[in-house]
């Protein structure tokens, strides 16, 4: 493709490319307009300042290939364990032009969290149906800076109280049309992994 032909995604792209997830299965929602208008609250609720972010468990691409559509200035690294579901995103990626800001990552997260990799190196960190309060924050901590945000989907009816008993501590700072945005009490806790450590890999992403 020559740079004549390069143009960033739009809305028509980024529904083709993951109808193409929903047709694999990857994506079971049958209203794919609905999920995305909802993902793209996600995108305005990533502080404003963010230019570096990690999701996790992106399975078919939903929310991060509509952040990445709509935040242009963010580099974005997409955590999926599951080897199919990432070889589809790396592929979603190219489709979109999206290549040179983001990166699929298929591993699990334990994995860096038990290795360093990564750590300390994120403005943000999103999560849709990762896992429970306390293993969404455990990990979302292990990526984030200090003071960063989780942007996170609620079930119906959440006032975000559930977050209140998680370790590591994040404080909510709104929750509006199901998207709770947390902040990171770095100072409330230990994640294990130095300072000393977290310097020496920044740059790396």
């Amino acid at each position: 493709m020559t740079d004549s032909e390069f143009h960033p995604p739009d809305r028509g792209d980024l529904t083709e490319a993951l109808r193409i997830a929903q047709r694999l299965g990857v994506i079971s929602a049958r209203d794919l307009e609905a999920e995305i208008t909802h993902c793209e609250r996600f995108a305005d609720a990533v502080p404003r300042e963010t230019s570096a972010l990690v999701d996790l468990g992106s399975g078919g691409g939903l929310p991060a290939l509509v952040i990445a559509v709509l935040r242009p200035e963010i580099s974005m690294v997409l955590v999926e364990r599951r080897e199919k579901r990432a070889d589809l995103l790396r592929r979603q990626v190219i489709r979109l032009n999206l290549a040179n800001r983001l990166t699929v990552e298929c591993v699990d997260s334990d994995a860096h969290r038990s290795s360093g990799r990564l750590s300390g190196q994120f403005d943000a960190v999103t999560a849709r149906s990762f896992g429970t309060p306390e293993a969404t924050a455990r990990t979302a901590a292990h990526y984030l800076r200090e003071g960063g945000t989780l942007v996170v989907s609620e079930p119906p009816g959440s006032t975000g109280d559930r977050w209140r008993v998680a370790e590591p501590e994040f404080t909510l700072q709104s929750l509006e049309h199901g998207i709770a945005s947390l902040r990171w009490n770095t100072s409330t806790h230990d994640t294990g992994v130095s300072r000393e450590t977290r310097s020496d890999q920044e740059g790396h992403l």
